[in-house]
């Protein structure tokens, strides 16, 4: 139990600190990386392929 509650403080810590490297103006937004960002790829053809779905149940009833 210690342990787990040692990870989500560290996860915490880092989180806040990503954001406030996004939000000091350093990081510019651009098109995914395909070679390290596969898993986020994946996530968002995931995300786009069932909106997709949704949408085309949603016209056609």
């Amino acid at each position: 139990m210690i342990l787990s509650v040692e990870v989500q403080v560290e996860e915490v810590i880092i989180c806040d600190q990503v954001q406030i490297e996004l939000n000091s103006g350093s990081y510019v937004a651009d098109r995914l990386c395909i070679k390290r960002e596969t898993d986020v790829l994946h996530f968002q053809n995931l995300i786009r392929n069932s909106l997709r779905k949704a949408i085309a149940e949603h016209i056609s009833e």
